[in-house]
């Protein structure tokens, strides 16, 4: 037929898909010459392309309902139509002349859809079949209600509001993250003395680490990700906080300072997984069923959960390691 000769030619010719048609909605000249008087090649939703006749048999205007219902036999959504008296007369005829051929349901130059017509539809009334899933019929039934316009919609006016409400949160919100890490930092270092400054490079390393990962995956930094990031540090905090007890405990035992290190490390580790794996659990739910803001969160604490794993156990474990290596350290400042 007349598209697979358009098709041809342009395999012939070379041409792309996306050749087919410029960005201004005037087709090849190529393949203009094979395209038959009283039709026009337009784009299909999903690339490919369409004859379709000139001009549309039935508008938008006489379309009064698109709702999404379920169908009868399967169960399958589907798009009822109804149109007003002028158009199911119309209706009835393009339906009884075109049986067997597709009717493109076309907006802004765009074939959304190209249905079937099975049979003469008499009253106006029909339903639009197929593998839909809920979403794809919502959208469907959708652009056809947006086909019923009665008016088309111009631009009358356009402005462009700037970020500044939101650099002055995202800059309020840093502020506060920045703050709250240098009193953690401080309380750190002043009640677990030289262990609390180690933790404290656990720590450090943690939110470099966290904003590294971020970068990576282009993640943005909102208010709820900032919220991700304290609560995150927070919890790096205290994985730190019971290896150093457990260390103490240990050291009052009358444990040498490698073994009690070693025990204390293996002693927190339990906690440790439990309270980050109970967190990383909640953090899966509020990603799965979370709005956008929610799911940025969930996002951010999830991976803070998993880097302060890794720094409060595995990095601060080879500071000591490193700090211990070749000495026989008598006293150990916790």
């Amino acid at each position: 037929d007349a598209l697979e000769k358009i098709q041809g030619k342009a395999r012939e010719s070379g041409l792309t898909p996306s050749e087919y048609v410029n960005a201004q909605g005037n087709v090849h000249p190529l393949l203009a010459k094979e395209i038959p008087p009283g039709l026009e090649l337009l784009p299909g939703k999903e690339s490919q392309y369409v004859l379709v006749r000139s001009s549309a048999e039935l508008t938008g205007a006489t379309l009064v309902e698109a709702k999404v219902q379920l169908g009868d036999q399967y169960g399958f959504p589907v798009v009822a139509l109804e149109f007003n008296p002028e158009g199911a007369r119309v209706f009835a005829r393009v339906t009884e002349l075109n049986i067997g051929k597709n009717l493109a349901i076309v907006l802004d130059g765009i074939v959304q859809s190209a249905p079937v017509i099975r049979t003469r539809i008499p009253d106006g009334r029909a339903v639009i079949e197929g593998n839909f899933t809920a979403d794809d019929a919502k959208l469907l039934a959708t652009v056809l209600r947006a086909g019923a316009l009665p008016a088309p919609v111009r631009i009358i006016e356009e402005r462009t509001v700037g970020p500044t409400l939101g650099e002055d949160s995202i800059r309020s919100g840093v502020r506060a993250c920045l703050v709250g890490l240098a009193l953690v930092v401080g309380f750190m270092a002043m009640y677990y003395k030289t262990s609390g400054l180690i933790a404290d490079l656990a720590l450090v390393l943690n939110l470099f680490l966290l904003l590294g990962a971020m970068a990576y995956f282009h993640a943005t930094l909102t208010l709820p990700g900032i919220a991700g990031v304290l609560l995150s540090l927070a919890m790096a905090v205290d994985a730190n906080v019971l290896i150093l007890e457990r260390v103490r405990e240990e050291l009052r035992l009358g444990k040498t300072v490698r073994t009690a290190i070693d025990f204390g490390y293996e002693r927190a580790f339990s906690a440790i997984l439990d309270g980050n794996l109970t967190t990383l659990i909640a953090a899966a739910f509020l990603f799965q069923f979370g709005s956008g803001p929610v799911k940025g969160f969930a996002v951010t604490l999830a991976l803070g959960l998993v880097i302060s794993m890794f720094t409060a156990i595995t990095g601060t474990k080879t500071l000591y390691d490193l700090w211990l290596s070749g000495r026989k350290i008598e006293r150990l400042s916790v």
